[in-house]
């Protein structure tokens, strides 16, 4: 009787001890599972700039005064030119409005990088080091570079190509941060080199005509124009640009919703006809035919 009686007993102790180890390690599985959740690093989304900027209604865009893309008025600050409208008219197709902000050729990378706008709309060489800290778009224009230096000086009279500047005792002047200072950085190593700070690509130029440098390196479009103005200086490739190069906009390289709407949007202009009609409106030399600054 006694051993019929302790019977459930035991069954219940039993049952007891096996739940016991089942809560037990079911509670160290989820610990396990707990800290090694934990451990893991936490990662933000990459924020998606064009729902941003459809919500907000606002683009901020970046630009650096290079006419005819982007005009500057001096006296009202307003800005017009070709890369200017056809940001206009994207920010109208988006419902949104346009707020700019000013960028030189060396900070406007930086100004994308730490979101003081989301586009840059300065006309951009692609350049491959570039590429590792922007996305550009696809191109919009093609432009050249050339060289300045002061009319009658006989040591540049056999000057064949760009890298025969490379000369111990010439001056080089570029724009910090321009695709000329990219160049020289590259292939220039027995010349000094005078890099100038801010966005004005004359101002190599000016620095040949006032005898303070050799050799004044900026784009061909801007070479030209200079030399038509002050005849003081020579324009060393004036039918044959080095480094013919792409010129387009830049996003952020982790913003490809973006960038895939922005180049939907360039396809679509230049399809239609529309970026041909702001560049004709503007006398952009790198759609009609200016011999110094030829499309490829």
């Amino acid at each position: 009787m006694d051993t019929m009686s302790n019977k459930p007993l035991q069954q219940r102790f039993w049952t007891y001890i096996v739940v016991g180890l089942l809560l037990f390690f079911l509670g160290m599985q989820y610990d396990i599972w707990r800290r090694s959740s934990s451990a893991q690093p936490k990662t933000e989304p990459v924020e998606d700039s064009l729902a941003r900027i459809v919500k907000s209604g606002v683009l901020r865009v970046g630009y650096i005064d290079y006419p005819p893309a982007v005009i500057k008025d001096p006296n009202t600050g307003q800005l017009s030119g070709e890369f200017v409208d056809i940001a206009k008219f994207i920010a109208s197709q988006l419902n949104v409005r346009l707020e700019f902000e000013e960028a030189s050729w060396s900070t406007f990378m930086t100004g994308l990088q730490t979101h003081n706008y989301d586009i840059s709309i300065a006309p951009t060489y692609i350049q491959v080091s570039r590429s590792a800290n922007v996305a550009f778009t696809r191109p919009i224009a093609f432009l050249g570079n050339s060289a300045g230096v002061k009319k009658g000086d006989s040591r540049f009279e056999n000057i064949q190509a760009p890298t025969d500047l490379d000369r111990s005792g010439l001056v080089v002047a570029v724009v910090q941060g321009e695709a000329a200072d990219l160049f020289v950085k590259e292939h220039f190593k027995s010349a000094k080199v005078l890099e100038l700070s801010g966005s004005d690509l004359s101002a190599p130029l000016e620095l040949v005509a006032t005898g303070q440098a050799d050799v004044g390196l900026t784009d061909a479009y801007v070479t030209e124009q200079f030399v038509a103005q002050k005849p003081s200086v020579r324009d060393l490739f004036p039918n044959n640009p080095y480094n013919v190069s792409p010129m387009s906009w830049a996003v952020r390289p982790d913003d490809y919703r973006l960038l895939n709407f922005l180049n939907n949007s360039l396809e679509y202009l230049e399809a239609t006809g529309k970026t041909a009609e702001w560049q004709k409106k503007y006398h952009a030399p790198w759609m009609y035919g200016i011999p110094s600054v030829k499309r490829p």
